[in-house]
C-alpha cells in the first residue's frame, strides 16, 4: 500500500494536463492585451512557416496614403487647387480620393460621377470639377513617385496633387526580425512596378509583385506553395480574402477565414513579427512542458517501485513536477515583445 500511494501521488499527471493549456491560455491572454487573437492550430503551423507574404498596405505602410505634393500650373492657382480637388474627392472610397479629401472640407456637391480608370467629377459650389488621370484633364503625366492625379476646374485645367505611401518607420528592423525567425519576405501590391520596387528597396525586400490585384494575389500564395513552401499571407480581410483562405497561415485583421489563422488589430510588420514570435515561443513551451510532464511521473513511479519515495515524498514530487510545468510556462510572460 505504501508503494502504490507513493506511486499514485508522484505519478499523478498534473504536470502533463496543464503542458498545453496554461501556455495557451497565457499566450492568448497577452495577445488579447495587444489585440492578438491567437488559436492552437496557428501555434503549430506558424512554426513551420518559411515565406511571409505581406500586402503592403498595412503593413509596411501607414493603412492610408497621403498627400505629398501639390503643384498648380499658375502660383495663384495652389488655394482653388486644393480646395476643389479636396471637397470633390470626400465622394470618392479610393485611397487617392481619401488623401485628397484632406486637403478641404466637403462643400456643395451635386452631379457627382465615378468614372473608372478615369477619374471623378462633379459639381463644387456650382463649379464643374473633375479630378483623375492627368490625360483626361488634358495635362501632361508627371513622373516620379507616387500616383499623382490633375485637377480642373470650371473647363481648366489648375495643376497636379501627388499622393503616396508612408512607409512605417519601423518597417526595415520589422522586416529583419522577421528574417531572424527564419521567414523569407515577400511583398505584394496593387502599385506600379517603380513604386513597389521603391518599397521594397526602403524596407529591404527583394522579392516584388507588383500590380496585383487582391483578388488575384491567391495565385502568388500558390506558386510559392507549389515550390514546396509553407507559405503565411498577411493583409487586411475582406480584401484578400482568397489568398488568405489557400494559404497554410492567414493573419488578417478582418473575419478570420478558417482555425489556422491569427487575426491582429493592426497588421504592422512590427506586431505581425511579435505575433509569430509569441506563437513559436508558446508552441516551444508546450513541447518542454510534455516532456516534464511525461518524464517526472516515470521517475516517480520509478522511485516509488525502489521504495525511495514515500506517499508525502510522492505528493511534493508530483507538485514538482506540476511547478516545473508552471515555471516554463510563465517564460511567456518575458517573451519577444510585441
Amino acid at each position: 500500500m505504501r508503494v502504490a500511494t507513493s506511486a499514485l501521488l508522484a505519478a499523478f499527471p498534473l504536470g502533463y494536463l496543464l503542458s498545453a493549456w496554461l501556455p495557451l491560455r497565457l499566450a492568448v491572454r497577452r495577445g488579447a492585451a495587444v489585440g492578438l487573437r491567437l488559436t492552437e492550430p496557428a501555434l503549430h503551423t506558424a512554426q513551420r512557416i518559411t515565406v511571409i507574404v505581406l500586402d503592403k498596405s498595412g503593413t509596411i505602410t501607414a493603412d492610408e496614403l497621403a498627400v505629398v505634393s501639390v503643384d498648380p500650373v499658375e502660383p495663384d492657382h495652389d488655394r482653388n487647387l486644393r480646395w476643389f480637388a479636396g471637397a470633390l474627392e470626400h465622394s470618392a472610397e479610393d485611397p487617392v480620393g481619401r488623401a485628397i479629401a484632406k486637403l478641404a472640407g466637403r462643400g456643395h456637391l451635386t452631379d457627382v460621377v465615378q468614372t473608372p480608370g478615369f477619374g471623378i467629377s462633379g459639381s463644387v459650389d456650382r463649379h464643374p470639377v473633375r479630378v483623375g488621370r492627368p490625360d483626361w484633364i488634358g495635362l501632361d503625366h508627371v513622373g516620379g513617385d507616387g500616383t499623382t492625379v490633375a485637377v480642373e476646374v470650371d473647363a481648366r485645367a489648375l495643376g497636379h496633387i501627388t499622393v503616396d505611401d508612408v512607409v512605417r518607420e519601423d518597417a526595415l528592423a520589422s522586416v529583419d526580425r522577421l528574417r531572424t525567425l527564419g521567414l523569407a519576405p515577400v511583398l505584394v501590391s496593387d502599385g506600379t512596378s517603380h513604386n513597389t520596387e521603391r518599397l521594397g528597396v526602403a524596407v529591404g525586400i527583394d522579392v516584388l509583385h507588383a500590380e496585383v490585384a487582391p483578388e488575384k494575389r491567391a495565385r502568388v500564395v500558390t506558386e510559392l506553395q507549389e515550390a514546396g513552401q509553407v507559405v503565411a499571407m498577411v493583409g487586411p480581410s475582406p480584401a484578400n480574402a482568397d489568398a488568405l483562405e489557400v494559404a497554410d497561415l492567414a493573419v488578417c485583421s478582418g473575419p478570420a477565414p478558417g482555425p489556422s489563422s491569427i487575426g491582429l488589430d493592426t497588421l504592422a510588420v512590427d506586431a505581425v513579427a511579435g505575433a509569430l514570435s509569441l506563437s513559436r515561443t508558446a508552441l516551444s513551451v508546450i513541447r518542454t512542458n510534455r516532456v516534464i510532464g511525461l518524464v517526472t511521473p516515470v521517475v516517480g513511479l520509478v522511485g516509488a517501485g525502489l521504495g525511495v519515495l514515500s506517499p508525502l515524498l510522492g505528493l511534493v514530487f508530483g507538485v514538482v513536477a506540476a511547478l516545473l510545468v508552471v515555471g516554463n510556462s510563465l517564460r511567456l510572460r518575458a517573451a519577444a515583445k510585441l
